[in-house]
């Protein structure tokens, strides 16, 4: 009985190590901080396909977004718009709080693109529910950002689970604009 509960017990070890190792870790917001050259808010005036040949294109496939940036938050642009590379899911018209690296890319036409998107969060403006701008923060998609936890959210939703249309439970909080904007400023005096 002895030997039975060793053998379980070593196995369980060789594959909980082995489960750890194959683990991807998520990437985490000091991170995306620390690695973006350019942080700012700008509105998506444009969005393309960055691969030449659009039968080739898939969903994993990186968009070509241009953005007019309305401030900087960290790092500084020479002009008042910016092209860069980032997964589809980016709607044009809105606002984004944009996290850019520096990147040595060409788009479709071979024009360079300066500009990869690490992150990407939505700012919404002044409504009935919040009386400054806001970013909406997904907890299933986006790092947590630290000092801003949910209970210290303008709003909270949260969308029910739909089983007949195989649709998850999204949850997602705004946070004020500037609390974020502080914190990536802390985050970069830190890390210099």
């Amino acid at each position: 009985m002895k030997w039975k509960l060793f053998l379980v017990f070593c196995l369980s070890i060789s594959l909980q190590s082995k489960a750890l190792s194959t683990t991807i870790r998520p990437l985490t917001f000091e991170k995306v901080v620390s690695r973006a050259d350019l942080i700012a808010t700008g509105f998506i005036y444009e969005a393309e396909s960055a691969v030449r040949d659009s039968s080739e294109r898939n969903s994993q496939e990186p968009l070509k977004y241009c953005a007019r940036i309305e401030r900087a938050v960290s790092g500084s642009l020479g002009s008042d718009s910016v092209c860069f590379l980032a997964l589809a899911g980016l709607k044009v018209g809105v606002p984004y709080l944009l996290f850019l690296s520096k990147s040595e890319d060409v788009d479709s036409e071979g024009n360079p693109i300066n500009y990869v998107g690490s992150l990407a969060l939505e700012v919404a403006g002044p409504n009935p529910h919040h009386d400054s701008r806001v970013v909406r923060w997904e907890a299933i998609r986006h790092p947590i950002i630290p000092g801003l936890i949910e209970d210290k959210a303008v709003v909270d939703y949260q969308d029910a689970s739909d089983v007949t249309n195989k649709r998850s439970i999204v949850v997602y909080s705004y946070f004020p604009l500037k609390d974020v904007e502080k914190v990536v400023r802390q985050l970069k005096a830190s890390s210099r």
